[in-house]
C-alpha cells in the first residue's frame, strides 16, 4: 500500500513540474517586408530595398508597410494586405507629402506579442518619430520594423526561458497534493477501525407511519439573452486592431 501510495504522490509531482513549461512554438519566417505603396511615398529603389530588409527570425509574424492619403480602419487595412487569420504587424502612413502620420496595427497571435509598453517605446523611438514625421520614410519604417522584429524575439526568448517560478509553484501543488492525499488515506483506515460505539439497531427502532410533502412556494426567474446576430463586430476572421497612432 505504501508503495502504491508513494508512486501515486511522485507521479502526480511529475505532473504538476511539468505542465507549465510547455511553450507554443511558432514557425521560423524570413524576415521581410510586404510594400502596399499606394501613394507613392516611397521611390521605386527605396520600397525594393525595404521590401528586401533582412535582419533575424520573427517567429511566424508577418510585417506589412501600407501608405494612404486618409487614416484607415482595421478592416480596410486587413483587407489591403489580405492578412486573415496571419499573425501580422502593419505599419501605415497617412496623409501628404510634408505632412506624415503613422499608425501601428497587431494581427492575431501578433497582438499578444507587444504590451503598451513596447508599442510605446517603438513609436517614440527618435529613429522612428523623428525620420518619419521630417520625411526620411525610407529610414523610419526600417527603424520601426527592426525594433518590433527585436521585441518578438525577445518576447519568444522570455516565453521559452525555463520558468523557475513554474517549478517552485509546482513543487509546492505537488507536496499540497500529496499531503491532502495522505490525509485523506489515514482518515479513511482510522476511521475503518473504530467500530460503531453504540447499538442504535439493536436498542432503538423506527417505523414511519405516515408521509406527507407540502410545496410553501414558488419562484419564477426569467433572464434576457441578447442576440448577437444583428450585432456589429469585426468580421473577415481576424483580432487585434490599432495600437497606437503619431
Amino acid at each position: 500500500m505504501r508503495k502504491s501510495l508513494f508512486l501515486c504522490l511522485s507521479l502526480l509531482l511529475v505532473a504538476a513540474l511539468l505542465l507549465p513549461i510547455s511553450a507554443e512554438t511558432h514557425p521560423a519566417v524570413p524576415y521581410n517586408i510586404k510594400v502596399f505603396d499606394t501613394v507613392g511615398f516611397l521611390t521605386e529603389s527605396e520600397e525594393t530595398m525595404l521590401a528586401a530588409e533582412a535582419g533575424g527570425d520573427t517567429h511566424g509574424v508577418a510585417f506589412y508597410l501600407v501608405t494612404s492619403r486618409t487614416r484607415l480602419t482595421d478592416t480596410r487595412v486587413n483587407a489591403i494586405c489580405g492578412i486573415g487569420a496571419k499573425n501580422a504587424v502593419v505599419l501605415v502612413i497617412d496623409g501628404t507629402k510634408g505632412d506624415y502620420y503613422y499608425e501601428m496595427f497587431t494581427f492575431n497571435g501578433a497582438d499578444d506579442l507587444f504590451s503598451d509598453g513596447d508599442v510605446d517605446d517603438i513609436l517614440d523611438a527618435d529613429s522612428v518619430y523623428d525620420n518619419i514625421k521630417y520625411g526620411s520614410l525610407y529610414t523610419g519604417c526600417a527603424s520601426f520594423f527592426d525594433l518590433c522584429q527585436q521585441t518578438i524575439a525577445d518576447e519568444i526568448a522570455s516565453q521559452n526561458a525555463f520558468p523557475w517560478y513554474a517549478v517552485i509553484a509546482g513543487a509546492i501543488g505537488g507536496v499540497l497534493i500529496g499531503g491532502i492525499t495522505a490525509l485523506c488515506v489515514f482518515l479513511f483506515y482510522r476511521k475503518k477501525r473504530h467500530g460503531v460505539s453504540y447499538p442504535l439497531d439493536r436498542y432503538a427502532t423506527l417505523d414511519l407511519t405516515d408521509g406527507d410533502d407540502r410545496f410553501v412556494g414558488s419562484f419564477v426567474t426569467r433572464v434576457r439573452v441578447q442576440s448577437n446576430s444583428s450585432g456589429g463586430g469585426r468580421s473577415g476572421g481576424f483580432s487585434g486592431g490599432s495600437r497606437g497612432r503619431r
